[in-house]
């Protein structure tokens, strides 16, 4: 990205050393990222395939640092933290306890009002009064929910 020409521009990949271990010249823009930005500048990296910590350089604009490697080692840690997230949010009797040394919770939920989109202003606040459809579901957790309207209750 970028606010000035870099079409046609060197680039260079440099290791942690401060090496240069790939070079090529930036594509043609691919259009604006955005106000800040007027212009996308491809450059081709799929040559660098040996793991490690790298920058890009165009001119006098370094990237921020970048890493190379296995999808395993590079999505695993996400995986597992994205894992630990969801359990720390999960409620019903079947919680895990995990970091946040959660207990069981809303044992009771297991009917719930449904309420009919409220009305909203400019800034995301609620400006209308919140209105039961006459639905319920359950609430208690598990793979279904099901929707039941209480008339027919």
């Amino acid at each position: 990205m970028g606010t000035t020409s870099n079409a046609g521009a060197s680039f260079s990949v440099v290791d942690s050393a401060g090496k240069s271990v790939l070079s090529g010249k930036v594509g043609a823009s691919t259009g604006k990222w955005s106000t800040a930005y007027t212009a996308v500048y491809p450059i081709d990296i799929s040559a660098l395939k040996t793991a490690g910590t790298y920058q890009i350089k165009v001119g006098s604009t370094v990237s921020p640092s970048f890493k190379v490697d296995s999808a395993n080692a590079l999505f695993s840690p996400i995986a597992d933290d994205v894992v630990k997230f969801f359990q720390a949010q999960r409620d019903g009797a079947d919680v895990i306890s995990g970091v946040l040394n959660r207990k069981p919770s809303h044992l009771t939920d297991k009917s719930a009002s449904v309420y009919n989109v409220p009305t909203f202003t400019g800034d995301d606040t609620i400006s209308s009064k919140m209105s039961k459809t006459g639905a319920t579901i359950d609430a208690s957790g598990g793979c279904s929910t099901r929707a039941t309207s209480s008339s027919s209750r």
